[in-house]
């Protein structure tokens, strides 16, 4: 698949849409790594919302995205190992979140899909106690209802993967499935590893320069600023 850098957003998010539907599973990973790495932010930042539903399923509930927790190593080894790949602490999905952070976008995301208690208190133009919402959300003469929170890019997609696993519909009660060999838990514990690190200091959050590296943790270095919601949760 071709990608001039001439495209229009609205193009390249158009064809990427009509991809996810004729083209293999893997044939559309490859093609998000390339645009990934050959495109510039302005226009990156128009499919990532798009993306990140596409991955982690509808606040909703009704799009069930890649389904990461019912994916097993065990039961789908090659699917497993592409979308583990691609969604690693230094894989293309966390290069991209890295490249719209280094340009201070922001994203909306539905203060109704917050937690009850924090979204009650914003609703009643109430700031909550944790310091995370506070500079993210902007209250109306209306009062709060309808009102979005304004995230950074690492912000929006560690929201909508923590909420995807209660806001999917529950599983079947004929599948099984291990924790242990499910990508979704797998990635919990990997992003707590990483990014909340018992051990060590947490990694820079500094984006990456243009086709370079991920940022890593080096041993022995001193602890960088942490990531944001790296020491707040959610819920108040």
């Amino acid at each position: 698949m071709a990608f001039p850098h001439l495209q229009q957003p609205s193009f390249l998010l158009a064809s990427l849409k009509a991809d996810s539907i004729n083209k293999p599973f893997a044939q559309q990973c490859q093609d998000l790594i390339k645009v990934i790495e050959d495109f510039p932010a302005k226009e990156l930042h128009t499919i990532f919302p798009w993306l990140v539903e596409s991955i982690f399923g509808s606040l909703d509930g009704v799009l069930v995205g890649w389904n990461l927790r019912c994916l097993q190593g065990r039961v789908n080894p090659v699917e497993y190992s592409i979308v583990m790949e691609f969604l690693d602490t230094g894989g293309p999905m966390m290069k991209l979140v890295y490249k719209l952070q280094a340009e201070d976008y922001k994203f909306d995301f539905p203060v109704s899909y917050l937690p009850g208690p924090v979204k009650a208190s914003i609703q009643e133009c109430i700031l909550p106690d944790s310091p995370l919402y506070h500079s993210k959300v902007q209250f109306t003469p209306t009062g709060g209802l309808g009102l979005n929170l304004a995230l950074n890019p690492f912000e929006y997609y560690i929201f909508f993967f923590a909420l995807s696993l209660i806001t999917q519909k529950p599983l079947p009660v004929s599948l099984h499935v291990r924790t242990s060999d499910c990508a979704y838990f797998i990635l919990v514990d990997r992003y707590l590893s990483w990014f909340l690190p018992t051990e060590g200091s947490v990694p820079c959050h500094s984006p990456p320069a243009q086709g370079g590296p991920a940022p890593h943790r080096l041993p022995g270095h001193q602890p960088c600023p942490l990531l944001p919601m790296a020491s707040t949760t959610l819920a108040s």
